[in-house]
C-alpha cells in the first residue's frame, strides 16, 4: 500500500495544482438503452472513438451543409442515474447538451428549425447522468489517503466514488429519406480533480462538451474525404 501511495500522490498533485489530468475519461463499458432502434450496425470503436460506432460507407457528407437538431431526449431505466433525478436537473442537462452542440456545430453548418433538403437530422438522447457527491468531493480531495482510495476504486470500476458520469446515444439521418448516416453510443466518467469540484454537474457537462467537440471534428473529417 505504501508503494502504491508513493506512485499515486505525485500524479494527484499534478491534477490538483494544474490541469494535467483530463476532465473526463471514457468509461470501461456502455449499455445500450433502446433510444436507437438498430444497434446491429454499430461496431466496437477504435482507440479515440466512442464505445460503439457506425458510419454509412455510402454517405457523401460533403452534400450536407445544414443540420436539424431534433429535440434531445432523456431515456431513463431503473439502473440509470437519471431515474432518481429531479426533472429540473434533467431539463438542465438536456438544455446544456443542446447548447454545447449548437455552439460547436454552428461554426461549420447552418442550423435549421426543421428537416429540409441539404440537411441531416441529428437525434440525441442522454441515457445516464449522475452528479458528483459534493461533500465527498471535498473530503477526498483534501485528504491524500482518501484520494488514494478513490484512485484505487477507479482502477476497479472505471469511475471515482466521488465523481459524476454521463452516457449518450446519437444518430444522424438524412432529413428527407431518414436513411441512417451514422450513429454512436458512448459513456464517460469524471476525473479526480479540485477544479469545479463544488459544481455538482461539472462531469456530465464536461462529457457533453467533449462529445460536441468530437462530433464537430469527426464531421469535418468525413466532409474532407
Amino acid at each position: 500500500m505504501k508503494k502504491l501511495l508513493q506512485k499515486i500522490v505525485p500524479v494527484l498533485s499534478i491534477c490538483i495544482l494544474g490541469t494535467g489530468c483530463a476532465l473526463t475519461h471514457q468509461s470501461r463499458s456502455v449499455e445500450t438503452k433502446g433510444f436507437l432502434k438498430n444497434y446491429e450496425q454499430l461496431q466496437k470503436g477504435e482507440k479515440g472513438q466512442a464505445h460503439l460506432v457506425y458510419i454509412n460507407p455510402n454517405t457523401d457528407f460533403k452534400k450536407y451543409s445544414k443540420i436539424y437538431i431534433a429535440p434531445i431526449q432523456a431515456w431513463s431505466s431503473k439502473d440509470s442515474g437519471l431515474s432518481g433525478l429531479d426533472k429540473k436537473d434533467i431539463q438542465a442537462l438536456v438544455n446544456y447538451l443542446r447548447a454545447t452542440v449548437v455552439k460547436e456545430l454552428s461554426t461549420d453548418y447552418d442550423l435549421v428549425k426543421q428537416p429540409e433538403p441539404g440537411a441531416f437530422t441529428l437525434k440525441m438522447a442522454i441515457t445516464d447522468a449522475e452528479g458528483s457527491n459534493v461533500p465527498l468531493d471535498i473530503i477526498s480531495h483534501a485528504l491524500p489517503v482518501g484520494m488514494a482510495i478513490s484512485v484505487i476504486k477507479r482502477v476497479a470500476v472505471g469511475a471515482h466514488s466521488s465523481v459524476g458520469k454521463a452516457a449518450i446515444e446519437v444518430e444522424a439521418v438524412d432529413s428527407l429519406t431518414n436513411e441512417r448516416l451514422g450513429a454512436f453510443v458512448d459513456a464517460r466518467v469524471g476525473a479526480l480533480r479540485v477544479r469545479d469540484m463544488h459544481k455538482k454537474w461539472s462531469d456530465p457537462q464536461s462529457s457533453f462538451d467533449y462529445w460536441a467537440k468530437k462530433m464537430k471534428s469527426r464531421l469535418a473529417e468525413l466532409r474532407s474525404k
